[in-house]
């Protein structure tokens, strides 16, 4: 006689293919969401260092003066660069300013001011241009401002290394 149903080493067989099915399937889940997560925070660290880049060799390449203290000081400018509009005249400024943050890593933030020739303000903005800062050296080397800066996010670091002429001055 027949009956309906499955038999009990059917059933045994069908619980053991969805187990490993699971585990294969849990165990690529937690991979990708791993990797996931430590590319975030390569991305992320790699962002800030990129910014401490990009904003320090654009005002470098139009600096006159460049005044550097290193290694930075919490709370001080650790750069400062000034120059000359050529049309007006108007004096610009931008400070660095290295700041601790509550997780041992360092914060920069820029300050940019303009004054006429007569010394009136006529601009100024602060912003804050990285985060997670591990450390910064910005020093002369050969002719050019060489520009080492690490940054971390989560478990990840990056170390990125920059060179910078400043620009040539017309009367030298």
């Amino acid at each position: 006689m027949k009956e309906k149903g499955f038999a009990v080493l059917e059933l045994l067989v069908a619980i053991a293919i969805v187990a490993i099915l699971a585990g294969g399937i849990s165990s690529s889940f937690f991979q990708t969401v791993r990797v996931t997560r430590q590319n975030n925070d390569m991305a992320a660290a790699l962002r800030q260092a990129q910014n401490t880049g990009d904003w320090l060799s654009r005002d470098t390449m139009m600096g006159e003066t460049i005044q550097v203290v290193n290694p930075p000081v919490a709370g001080a400018a650790f750069v400062t660069i000034g120059w000359n509009q050529w049309e007006t005249g108007d004096n610009h400024t931008v400070r660095y300013i290295w700041l601790d943050s509550a997780d041992a890593r360092y914060r920069i933030r820029r300050e940019y001011s303009v004054l006429s020739r007569a010394g009136t303000p006529l601009a100024s903005a602060s912003t804050y241009i990285a985060d997670n800062i591990d450390t910064l050296d910005y020093s002369p080397r050969d002719g050019a401002w060489k520009l080492t800066v690490a940054a971390s996010s989560g478990q990840q670091s990056v170390l990125r290394e920059y060179q910078v002429f400043p620009r040539i001055n017309a009367d030298g």
